[in-house]
């Protein structure tokens, strides 16, 4: 059984892909959801990265 973190549906996604999606929108820079989400990615990027 493979890990949780393999999806036949997450293809060749990865962290740095959804974090340069997300921060390429410009529709709604001000949003505090999205820019709390961008917050919680880079620190899980930085705490798996280390």
């Amino acid at each position: 059984m493979g890990s949780s973190l393999d999806s036949k549906y997450k293809v060749d996604a990865d962290l740095g892909a959804v974090l340069e999606r997300i921060e390429t929108e410009t529709y709604n820079l001000e949003d505090y959801y999205r820019n709390d989400f961008i917050d919680v990615l880079n620190t899980y990027k930085d705490m798996t990265t280390s």
